[in-house]
């Protein structure tokens, strides 16, 4: 029996707010508050807007190609195929890595269910063996829902995206009816943005909330399983980030409002908590709420981690189909219509990265630069669209869409150079490494091949070595300097004209590749 078109439009809502509704609420209202204080509030809302207007370009661009993996596609559609493998890749290594941070989140809430067993998995907030091995055990779980296609993940998603709503909702309402403190919001140093205003846009992207929000982008890789994509996708993509607005608000404003006083008089940034809304509930009592959140930090990041888990083997399958990655992975299940092969390797490497990066912020900030990356590629590769493919009939169309792109690929841009030196130095390393590998795969051990690859592809990597510049002027606290913050958004505007321009110097005639 065929399971090629199984996502209603709940079921595409479900994939949505399934991946934005996992480790992320369990951590990033306490992440967010620490480092911004009660403006992280406005950190959400933009986290929010952000979300809402990529999630449109990129609905646009997914009912005009509706395809498997597409959002890992993209450049390889608009640009050419070494160009469009940095944005697999990124696409790529964001939800491999993801795929065990929501695995260790489970393992860092439960964990805490049980004291004295806490110690034979976590030491000093990171992993042991045996954690490692638990761990292991929850991948191959996401799996085994993935390995009967998307039917099998629709129905099991559906039920576990209802509580994940319901869950967090009535948790926040319950913290708030319980203890709210109004001037916990303006009572530390006076103001509501006690740490300026640089810290709201810098905890979008170090506090969890851009990797709260990216789950949206996951429809889109659903694309070509999804029931009447004209209506469905824009709405899918638009629902669910309103939803999880809603809910990430509510918690936000519940976290703040809850805390006694005292506990922030020294600052936000001395608040000192392993399980956040747990410790706060056991704070106050709410000893129903404990327990149903000791059962949510199962569910929920496990849910996503399901999610992910379907995700990352469609994308590899693209890969593969772009002649990106061996075509040993674009070998469709006959029935199930999925790449076994692709799941069974990403899940590997997933388990793999669990040694590297053992609590939930690490993985959580690494994988926020590849987040930013891959979304910058979409007002990129939509502008691009509408300029080759300017009459083709669009399903959806964006209003102001160009306009739209450009705004957000500078906002995309000015929050890439939050995340630090340290990552954009670490991003563009593997990007240069994993290139390497992959042009030497693919071209042999032809010179001229090899330097026609990279140039391909040189305003990527241009584009990361300046933005690391830029990093390091915000690590240092140059960058809100006129002069420099003018000349970053000069040379942004510079990189998006030259991005929309990169040819491909392996063919003489460059066309746009079918998607």
């Amino acid at each position: 029996m065929s399971t090629k078109k199984q996502l209603s439009l709940w079921g595409a809502v479900a994939i949505g707010v399934g991946s934005m509704i996992g480790s992320g609420w369990l951590f990033a209202a306490y992440y967010s508050a620490k480092y911004a204080g009660p403006a992280s509030i406005f950190s959400w809302v933009i986290g929010a807007i952000i979300a809402l207007c990529l999630a449109f370009l990129l609905a646009e661009i997914a009912t005009l190609y509706q395809e498997r993996g597409l959002l890992a596609r993209l450049f390889t559609i608009t640009h050419n195929r070494d160009c469009g493998f940095l944005v697999a890749l990124s696409n790529w290594l964001c939800l491999v890595i993801m795929i065990p941070s929501e695995a260790v989140a489970t393992m860092q809430y439960v964990s805490t269910v049980a004291p004295r067993f806490t110690p034979y998995v976590f030491v000093n907030h990171n992993l042991t063996l045996l954690g490692i091995v638990i761990v292991g055990l929850l991948i191959i779980g996401y799996g085994l829902i993935n390995f009967w296609g998307i039917r099998s993940l629709a129905k099991i998603n559906n039920v576990i995206t209802v509580i994940k709503i319901l869950v967090p909702l009535l948790a926040g309402i319950a913290i708030m009816a319980a203890s709210f403190h109004p001037h916990n919001f303006v009572d530390y140093r006076g103001t509501i943005i006690p740490y300026g205003v640089g810290t709201v846009f810098a905890a979008v992207t170090n506090s969890g909330v851009f990797y709260a929000f990216f789950g949206y982008s996951l429809i889109a890789i659903f694309a070509k399983e999804i029931k009447n994509p004209k209506k469905n996708i824009p709405l899918a993509l638009a629902i669910s980030v309103l939803i999880c607005l809603l809910i990430y608000l509510v918690l936000q404003f519940a976290f703040i409002g809850a805390l006694s006083p005292s506990m922030i008089a020294k600052g936000w940034k001395h608040l000192d908590f392993n399980s956040p809304l747990v410790q706060l509930a056991l704070i106050l009592d709410l000893n129903l709420l404990v327990i149903i959140l000791y059962a949510d930090s199962a569910l929920s990041p496990s849910g996503s981690g399901i999610v992910y888990a379907g995700s990352v083997m469609r994308v590899l399958t693209g890969m593969a189909k772009d002649r990106q990655m061996p075509m040993f992975f674009d070998n469709l299940h006959p029935v199930f219509n999925i790449s076994r092969r692709s799941m069974i390797f990403s899940l590997l490497l997933s388990f793999v990265l669990v040694f590297f990066f053992s609590n939930w912020q690490k993985i959580m900030l690494l994988v926020t630069v590849f987040q930013l990356i891959s979304s910058v590629t979409i007002p990129l590769a939509f502008t691009k669209l509408r300029q080759i493919k300017p009459d083709e009939y669009r399903l959806f169309r964006m209003p102001f869409g160009n306009i739209l792109s450009f705004v957000i690929y500078l906002l995309l841009t000015f929050l890439l150079t939050q995340t630090g030196t340290t990552a954009l130095l670490m991003s563009l390393f593997l990007y240069v490494i994993f290139f390497l590998l992959y042009s030497l795969s693919y071209y042999g051990g032809k010179v001229d091949k090899l330097i026609r690859a990279f140039l391909s592809a040189w305003t990527i990597f241009t584009y990361l070595a300046f933005m690391t510049l830029y990093g390091y002027f915000q690590q240092i606290n140059v960058l809100q300097r006129p002069v420099i913050l003018v000349s970053f958004f000069i040379v942004a505007a510079i990189f998006y004209w030259l991005i929309m321009q990169q040819k491909d110097f392996q063919t003489k005639t460059p066309k746009l590749i079918k998607a």
